[in-house]
């Protein structure tokens, strides 16, 4: 006698739903993550500023005010300041090209607010 098949339709649908509910919750997790990185680093509360010559930075946008008088030489401790801030992924951009420093630190800081900007049309 020939075995019977239990593979149905509706057993299929159920894996497929399971997975996507997976998928779903993965890309929420990293929303919440890239989330929390943004708030961090647009309020960089309870970090330690950058100081530079009289200037103290506390933040992103702070940093973003006043990147036009940092020149090549400061970034390797700009990099520092970021990953300290929690931002390992820009810090190794700009480790990686020193001399794109301003753009690298500009894209970033507009796609941050983006970010923000998104999150609060959501809720």
């Amino acid at each position: 006698m020939a075995k019977k098949r239990t593979n149905s339709k509706k057993d299929s649908g159920k894996k497929i739903e399971k997975v996507t509910k997976k998928v779903e919750k993965s890309k929420e997790l990293k929303m919440g993550n890239d989330t929390k990185i943004a708030k961090q680093l647009l309020s960089g509360d309870g970090k330690n500023p950058y100081y530079y010559g009289g200037i103290t930075i506390q933040n992103f946008e702070e940093l973003q005010d006043h990147l036009k008088n940092f020149s090549e030489h400061e970034v390797g401790w700009l990099a520092d300041w970021i990953d300290y801030l929690g931002d390992n992924r820009t810090a190794v951009k700009i480790r990686e090209t020193p001399t794109e420093f301003k753009t690298i630190i500009n894209e970033r800081y507009l796609e941050l607010k983006r970010l923000m900007n998104n999150r609060q049309y959501r809720k």
